[in-house]
């Protein structure tokens, strides 16, 4: 399988929650410099945040977290509430594919209005976004996501896995007139 290149700048690991260790190697590609001993260090404030996570059902409060920061840094508090749902569930959908070692959350900025949230897991089963019936409980988290991303969302199999990723962007603001009264 050929190496896929990756810029050091392009992977910085944010500590927020005792969830979030640093393992050491793993089947990612991350520089050597990476490979830390001494806590993690926060990433510059344009920069993309990579956290690995343990498949527990607290993840989805640091991922959230981490998301919930890098818009704050980015100025893109409007985006928010959508990111965090959406980080929810595809950490949810992570932790219930029942892996034991770690999930990778990656938040980037791709271009000035949008954001790219991701999550590597291990399990090669594909999502699948289903219809939910009005009385079910469940299958409705994908569909979430699908309305809030417009469909920008998708998953890159591996030979380890999976990512699922999806996309955000900050709608421009329309202008308002004001009325003036007759």
């Amino acid at each position: 399988m050929p190496q896929q290149s990756t810029r050091d700048d392009d992977l910085h690991v944010i500590s927020l929650d005792p969830l979030m260790a640093d393992c050491g190697p793993t089947t990612l590609h991350r520089p050597r410099s990476m490979l830390m001993t001494a806590p993690a260090q926060p990433a510059p404030p344009c920069g993309p945040a990579t956290v690995k996570l343990r498949y527990q059902p607290r993840a989805a409060r640091a991922a959230r977290q981490l998301v919930q920061r890098k818009l704050v840094e980015w100025n893109l508090d409007e985006l928010i509430d959508a990111a965090e749902l959406i980080i929810t569930e595809l950490v949810s959908n992570a932790v219930k594919t029942g892996c034991q070692t770690f999930m990778v959350v990656k938040v980037r900025r791709p271009t000035e209005t949008t954001i790219r949230i991701s999550v590597r897991d291990g399990s090669r089963a594909m999502p699948v976004l289903v219809r939910a019936r009005e009385n079910e409980e469940c299958h409705r988290g994908l569909h979430l996501v699908h309305t809030l991303t417009e469909g920008q969302w998708g998953v890159t199999p591996d030979a380890f896995g999976k990512t699922v990723y999806a996309s955000l962007r900050r709608h421009s603001a329309t202008p308002t007139t004001e009325r003036t009264p007759r």
